[in-house]
């Protein structure tokens, strides 16, 4: 119960930080319950039901979908933005899940609870500050400065990941 709750908390700050990346407020439509569910039914597969690890690509994926049908620009822009997103949520776990680790000088890494918080935190990040750390502004300097190849190649090592 509570692991999903935390895939529900990762897919809505990955919502908040797409949001931010193309510069617009998040708003709840019908594409982003789509992906909720989507995400929620593909890492319930994976947590609860035994579906192969590979499958987890198919998230990267959903994700870019998400941003090509929701915000209709292009899938370059896309491409660098869910590699954006990708980056800034999984900095913003590390950072929360090290500063938890040294304020309880204990580092479990399995502990449900620290995963929650870990979660919470960064989903109160998400909602509070993804437009203070300016991603729109990161995410047009990348599409300019013509960093197309290594975001690429980024976005297909994540797809690989296993």
């Amino acid at each position: 119960m509570v692991r999903n709750v935390l895939q529900l908390f990762e897919a809505l700050t990955y919502l908040y930080c797409f949001a931010a990346t193309y510069g617009q407020k998040m708003k709840y439509n019908i594409h982003a319950v789509i992906f909720i569910v989507a995400q929620l039914v593909l890492m319930t597969g994976l947590n609860d039901y035994g579906f192969p690890r590979y499958l987890v690509s198919i998230s990267y994926a959903l994700m870019l979908v998400y941003c090509l049908f929701n915000y209709k620009r292009t899938l370059l822009l896309a491409l660098v933005n869910v590699g954006l997103s990708v980056v800034t949520v999984g900095v913003m776990q590390l950072l929360f899940y090290f500063t938890i680790s040294t304020i309880t000088k204990n580092n479990n890494i399995g502990n449900l609870l620290w995963e929650f918080l870990t979660m919470t935190f960064c989903l109160i990040c998400a909602y509070l500050g993804a437009d203070k750390i300016h991603l729109y502004d990161l995410s047009n300097f990348l599409i300019r400065l013509g960093c197309q190849k290594p975001i690429l190649i980024f976005d297909f090592a994540c797809t690989l990941k296993i």
